[in-house]
Order: structure tokens, then sequence, then C-alpha cells
């Protein structure tokens, strides 16, 4: 429970700093000439995706990205659930197709074979299912 906790609390303090920098007032106007609203769930569904892969972390990418998707959702009227979906979806993929995340590690020591052999085994699986959840997020939005 406590970890629960201290997880809420960093993104209490995150979001708060956030405010006072005024990122996410940042963030909009440096996107809003590049971005539309049916682009905006696939956007972050690859940029949340290649975070959680690169750092093989899935609730914290989720903690990091939820304050700046959200707002950037209501700038451009899109369903906040379709991009809560995209944020999931892609920390999902994330850790799941790294090769050095906790569910990698963990899916390999259970199965007995080296994490690497895992790792590669599972990669095909994952990206098919990223490509098919981009395809949706672009038809959904």
């Amino acid at each position: 429970m406590v970890p629960v906790l201290a997880m809420l609390l960093t993104l209490f303090v995150f979001v708060e700093a956030n405010d006072r920098l005024g990122l996410t007032p940042y963030v909009i106007d440096a996107v809003s000439p590049f971005m539309t609203a049916q682009l905006l769930p696939v956007v972050v569904f690859i940029t949340v995706s290649l975070l959680s892969f690169t750092t093989g972390s899935n609730w914290g990418v989720i903690a990091i990205t939820m304050p700046i998707a959200f707002p950037l959702a209501q700038a451009f009227e899109v369903s906040i659930p379709l991009v809560m979906g995209a944020l999931f979806s892609a920390s999902g993929f994330g850790s799941h197709a790294c090769f050095y995340s906790d569910s990698t590690v963990l899916s390999a020591q259970g199965a007995g074979c080296r994490t690497h052999e895992h790792a590669i085994t599972q990669l095909p699986y994952a990206l098919l299912g990223a490509a098919i959840a981009a395809i949706l997020f672009v038809v959904m939005a």
C-alpha cells in the first residue's frame, strides 16, 4: 500500500510542478499547429509506447504523461476515455516489448528461458497488437 501512496503523492507533486512551470500550456501551444483531433490518440499511443519501451516502466510513464495528455485531449476536444485507453495500452505494449522490463524478466523466469529469448519471441505479437491498436486509435478518433 505504501508504494501506491508514494506514487500518488509523486503524481500530485508532478502535476503541481507542471502547473507552476506552465508546461501543459506550453506543450499545447507547441503542438497545436501540427496536431489534429484525429491524430492525437495515435500520437499519444506512439509517444507513450516509445517512452515505456525505452524506460521499461509502465506506471511511471503513465504518471508522467497523464497530466500532459489529458489537457491536450481537452484542448482538441478528444474523448478522454480514448486518450486514457491510448495511455494504458501504450504503457502495456512498451512494458511487454521491452527487453529488460519487470514483466519480461518475470515471464522469462516463469517459462524457464533466458530473458533475451523470451523478449524476441514475444516481440512480433506485441508489434502486431500495437499496429492494430494504432490503426484503431485513428479510426476511433
